[in-house]
């Protein structure tokens, strides 16, 4: 069985000389050219086996973690990859019709040119060889036209240094960023599409105490509320969940908490978004101030509203807080006359004179003091605490990948010098070393712009940030390495699209509330950026810490399978690239026998 082989031309003169009796009869003069072309294939054939069996044995098997010769490539922009590929020789072996590629320095063999490339068949010498599959397209180039290299438009032809051929470039420039940012952008955009039709999404908590008749009062408030909570119009707001006294009472015993800590603790362990808390005997205590004029009658032990801003700065600012003092104003304006109608059917036997007096005394309790006490659990201490906690994670993300594209030199140079397996350690421990520094400089920033990071951990507070923003850093770093080895091994230029599209999935489900967001954008629970949110507003505003499980997990999980994945990607990308190299080699070397072969027929026929 025959096989394949890419032999290794380095030949210092031209073809041998035709003997003249050929030169005779030209109709015979290509076949001779083939046929002594062909011969010295097969002498180079034996040189290259020689030389490769030879190397081998002197580097030995078990240099290579994967058992082969391959050295991993860090693709800098430079051309250093490109002039150490031009000092290789590649060979493949096909065995069971797979091919292992190895590779030898030519600069050990004796030649003094560059190396060139062909391939033949081992079986017959006259067989027709791969140079002649060339000459169309080497004789288009020489005629100043070319098939274009662009897969986009690769069935057009045009010549390179007509106008046309600028055109397509363009052409191709603007369709490929047109139809890769349209793609990237539209997923950040439908984040936002149709967003008021999932305000309903939203869940907050009611509790109604004042559900109870006492003396003759009967709960005007309670009941005012449950019937404007359950309109059309407060229902676009969100979901209110209404308890009455007698079955939350069940869920406070539970944890040993009255129903006002129970509210408390709903909130904060993020069960709701928010919760409108009325008190007991609200009604009851709201006539008798009337009635007595009595100046303790204020409206924060009637109707209390909690909300927690820590749990997402921007989205309660936004949403959930407006949302809260829409349905407060609704119940001012809706309820408040019905609720003084019914008092002063109450106190219907009341003179003319006390009458008046109870008129100014009920409309100043309900317009002025009615609305909810709103009540923020967990306040931002200040404004600076947006940079770090949102905006700054973007940053971390466009860090990382800076980290792997300065260091791309330096794993070059290290490349060469190296063997795979502690190149490929050196990659590792390099990268987390890097994101340890980088991590320690962004909590540097924090403190020295008196951002509180002593909410949850005290004095510990910067050790935790430093740790949580380390694996946020190392997640997002080993994700963009292995992704770029593959952008830059393959078209350098897509890499910006890869960073604007990994930043825009992170973001969209991160800066918006899911619940939100179309159901696709909750992919946004297993990326990076989102588990570390939550991790930093647990430290700086000390919201609830039993998400740091799940936060924690997804962040170690990335940097687990990003790292076991490197030295797959480094060793794909590396094949990759060399498999690229050779082609272009081969296809020079092709070029070049086929403008030999025209310039010795030009020759043959001038004499």
């Amino acid at each position: 069985m025959s096989r394949r082989k890419l032999t290794l031309e380095s030949e210092t003169s031209a073809v041998d000389p035709l003997d003249k009796k050929h030169l005779q009869n030209s109709n015979n003069l290509k076949n001779v050219i083939d046929h002594n072309i062909h011969t010295k294939d097969n002498d180079r054939i034996e040189e290259v086996d020689s030389y490769r069996n030879e190397s081998n044995k002197a580097n030995g098997d078990g240099q290579d973690l994967f058992n082969s010769n391959f050295k991993f490539n860090s693709f800098d922009s430079s051309e250093s990859h490109s002039e150490e590929l031009k000092g290789k020789a590649f060979s493949p072996d096909e065995d069971n019709g797979t091919e292992s590629w190895h590779f030898s320095d030519s600069k050990k063999k004796d030649t003094k040119e560059e190396p060139s490339y062909s391939k033949s068949r081992m079986s017959s010498p006259v067989e027709s060889s791969p140079e002649r599959d060339h000459d169309n397209e080497a004789e288009a180039r020489r005629n100043g036209s070319r098939k274009s290299k662009f897969k986009l438009f690769s069935k057009i032809k045009v010549k390179q240094n007509s106008k046309w051929f600028v055109y397509l470039m363009f052409l191709r420039v603007y369709v490929t960023i047109f139809i890769g940012f349209v793609g990237i952008l539209s997923i950040y955009w439908g984040s936002y599409y149709a967003r008021t039709t999932r305000y309903k999404n939203l869940k907050f908590l009611v509790v109604i105490e004042d559900d109870t008749v006492v003396g003759d009062t009967q709960p005007y408030i309670g009941n005012s509320l449950i019937e404007l909570l359950q309109t059309d119009e407060a229902k676009y707001y969100g979901d209110w969940n209404i308890y009455n006294s007698t079955s939350f009472q069940g869920m406070a015993a539970e944890h040993e908490n009255t129903i006002g800590e129970e509210v408390l603790r709903q909130v904060h362990h993020q069960l709701y978004w928010g919760a409108i808390h009325v008190k007991a005997n609200s009604t009851y205590l709201l006539f008798e101030s009337i009635l007595n004029n009595s100046t303790m009658a204020t409206t924060d032990t009637y109707i209390d509203c909690y909300y927690e801003t820590g749990r997402d700065m921007s989205a309660v600012s936004l949403y959930i807080l407006p949302f809260l003092q829409i349905i407060s104003k609704l119940f001012v304006e809706n309820s408040s006359l019905t609720i003084l109608n019914n008092f002063f059917a109450d106190n219907s036997g009341s003179s003319t004179s006390d009458a008046k007096t109870l008129i100014l005394n009920g409309i100043d309790a309900l317009m002025t003091k009615l609305p909810f006490n709103f009540i923020d659990n967990r306040p931002a201490s200040s404004s600076v605490i947006l940079g770090p906690s949102e905006m700054g994670l973007v940053y971390c993300l466009v860090l990382s990948f800076h980290q792997f594209n300065f260091s791309s030199k330096i794993h070059a140079e290290l490349n060469k010098k190296l063997k795979a397996k502690s190149f490929l350690v050196f990659r590792l421990l390099s990268s987390q070393i890097s994101f340890f520094v980088l991590s320690l400089v962004y909590c540097l920033i924090t403190i020295a712009y008196r951002v509180s990071i002593s909410e949850a951990f005290g004095k510990s507070g910067f050790l935790v940030l430093w740790a949580f923003i380390f694996l946020t850093m190392s997640a997002l770093g080993g994700i963009t390495e292995n992704v770029a080895l593959f952008i830059v091994a393959r078209n350098r230029a897509y890499i910006g699209f890869w960073i604007v599209f990994f930043i825009v999935i992170n973001v969209s489900p991160t800066f918006s509330i899911i619940a939100l967001c179309p159901h696709f954008y909750r992919y946004g629970y297993a990326l990076p950026i989102h588990s570390a949110k939550e991790a930093l507003n647990v430290i700086f505003f000390n919201t609830y810490k039993d998400c740091l499980r799940r936060d924690i997990g997804v962040l170690v999980g990335w940097i687990v399978l990003s790292n076991i994945a490197l030295p797959f990607s480094l060793r794909a990308c590396s094949k990759h690239m060399a498999k690229q190299a050779t082609k272009e080699k081969k296809k020079e070397a092709d070029e070049e026998i086929a403008k030999e072969k025209a310039e010795k027929v030009a020759k043959q026929s001038s004499t």
